[in-house]
């Protein structure tokens, strides 16, 4: 139990360092998806 907090909290560090990365990706597929419909 304790090792899967340890992955998670680890993941969780690693989904922050790389959220400024994600926004302009998940943005531009948020408006792609918008105008597909």
């Amino acid at each position: 139990m304790e090792e899967m907090g340890e992955m998670i909290g680890k993941g969780f560090g690693v989904w922050r360092s790389n959220l400024n990365l994600c926004i302009p990706f998940l943005l531009s597929a948020f408006v792609t998806t918008l105008l597909a419909l």
